[in-house]
């Protein structure tokens, strides 16, 4: 037979707290009515540290549950409502285990903090309630904890208060963000949503370029999204018909075309990207480099279709545009190999035979496109354009008789200057009796402005009535980027006299 009655038991618990609190010098301040989830509001007093009054921050405010229970019994019982408020209070909250024996002493405390698991454990109950409809009921509802040995403290105002500090953060409004976002992520896996659909009767190959994210703004006709936590998935929102466009992950990967001696012709940074397997064990892979597609369709692990797409539009770099034409050239030839190597290692080879392809250059077009891709790269290179600017091959093509000439230059080819019909006899003569001169020229690829210039004297023995006139000499001296305006040119101009210490200059 007990002394005293559980609603004595409890006065008796909160009386002893309070005294906890004078002990410590602590304000704490009863609730009138214990339905906010708390019993008492605890304040610390103010800083006193040696700060301006305008800096000095605000004190600390905690809420505080007191359970008084037998010293045999193990187990505290908090209506799961009340357990909400105080799971959810932003400042610091507690729930105060007081032990009591036969003789009415107090033998043990525990202070469980609403936090980690403590915190994790009420959030989870709440969604179980959630999940079974049960929201409304939450009062009738309840929550046990058993206290554990780390949450022991002694039954003194000193034990009470040095536990509370050692769960604050570093300040209150620290502390607050903590505690908000453990709130929200707790219980959360990596991929918490997920996403069911309804697709209306389609083509299989309509499906599987869904999945790859060419079929984009597909309309569904039942979509929803479900949220998992704690293990438990809920709905989020009303079921709905969408338009949806599903982004593939893909994985990094290099692709190489091998010919058929085994010699790598071209080498591509890509990406591979599959769908899952659809109607009777159809998928579908895509391995993409920046100008080449290759599909590969398959049906329950047997390649059953093998396409290829290119595209040459799009700005890409000159090395990507040199191993685009060294593939167009291979492919064009007959038979090949692709391989394709994921973190080192090679995953995949494929045997290639192309019987022609539609919209792609004529094979010596595609042996001229590549020979000005291969000399852009030198010429970026001589320009010290690290890494290399991208260009639509469009522009490289109508730069072409630019890149060539530059290149012809850069092997050490004798460089001739056109004349111009504005150019007079006497002024070719008197050209030709200069010990050296400048010849500057400036192109553009795209955005893209170069310019160098050369240096040496004109062919003495060159008649009156040549349209070309060869240098003796000639050397190469700079190649650059520049503005595209004619002042950034004049720039380059006079910079290339003044460096050279030559006056007498022809620009192109």
């Amino acid at each position: 037979m007990r002394k005293i009655n559980s609603d004595e038991l409890g006065d008796k618990g909160e009386n002893r707290f309070q005294e906890l609190c004078s002990d410590a010098r602590l304000t704490c301040n009863k609730a009138s009515r214990d339905r906010t989830g708390w019993d008492f509001i605890v304040e610390f007093p103010m800083d006193e540290s040696d700060v301006s009054l305008d800096h000095r921050p605000p004190s600390w405010t905690c809420y505080v549950q007191v359970k008084t229970i037998w010293d045999d019994n193990d187990t505290i019982a908090v209506n799961l409502k009340m357990a909400e408020r105080l799971a959810k209070q932003p400042n610091p909250s507690f729930i105060l285990v007081l032990k009591v024996n036969n003789d009415l002493d107090f033998t043990a405390a525990y202070l469980l903090h609403m936090s980690g698991g403590n915190l994790a454990k009420i959030l989870k109950r709440l969604r179980e309630e959630d999940a079974k409809g049960k929201r409304r009921t939450l009062t009738r509802k309840k929550i046990t904890f058993t206290p554990q040995e780390d949450e022991s403290i002694g039954v003194s105002g000193t034990a009470f208060v040095e536990r509370m500090r050692s769960k604050f953060g570093k300040d209150i409004f620290s502390h607050i963000n903590d505690r908000q976002k453990e709130q929200k992520e707790l219980g959360y896996e990596e991929t918490p949503y997920a996403i069911s659909t309804t697709f209306p009767e389609m083509d299989v190959d309509k499906l599987l370029d869904v999945f790859l994210g060419v079929e984009q703004g597909f309309e569904v006709e039942r979509f929803e999204v479900s949220e998992t936590r704690f293990g438990i998935s809920l709905p989020v929102g009303e079921p709905s018909s969408a338009k949806i466009t599903i982004q593939p992950n893909p994985i990094g990967c290099v692709v190489s075309f091998v010919d058929e001696s085994g010699r790598t012709v071209a080498v591509f940074q890509g990406k591979v990207i599959s769908t899952p397997e659809v109607i009777k064990g159809r998928m579908r892979v895509h391995v993409r480099a920046p100008t080449l597609t290759l599909c590969i369709d398959s049906q329950k692990a047997r390649i059953s279709k093998l396409s290829m797409k290119t595209s040459f539009r799009g700005r890409h770099s000159p090395s990507v545009w040199v191993n685009t034409w060294k593939a167009v050239i291979l492919l064009r030839n007959g038979k090949c190999r692709m391989r394709v190597a994921q973190g080192g290692r090679e995953t995949s080879e494929l045997n290639i035979e192309s019987s022609g392809f539609q919209n792609v250059p004529a094979l010596e077009s595609s042996r001229l496109y590549l020979e000005a891709a291969t000399a852009l790269v030198d010429i970026c290179e001589s320009a010290s354009l690290v890494p290399e600017p991208e260009f639509d091959f469009a522009h490289v093509g109508e730069a072409a008789g630019s890149i060539f000439a530059l290149k012809a230059i850069m092997e050490g080819d004798e460089s001739t200057l056109p004349r111009s019909e504005s150019c007079s006899d006497h002024d070719w003569e008197h050209l030709k009796l200069v010990d050296k001169l400048i010849f500057a020229q400036r192109f553009e690829v795209g955005e893209i402005c170069f310019a160098y210039y050369i240096i040496g004297t004109l062919c003495k023995s060159a008649s009156n009535g040549a349209v070309h006139i060869p240098f003796e000499q000639s050397t190469l001296r700079r190649v650059e980027t520049i503005e595209t305006s004619p002042e950034a040119f004049s720039s380059f101009v006079e910079q290339a006299k003044t460096r050279e210490q030559i006056e007498t200059v022809i620009t192109g």
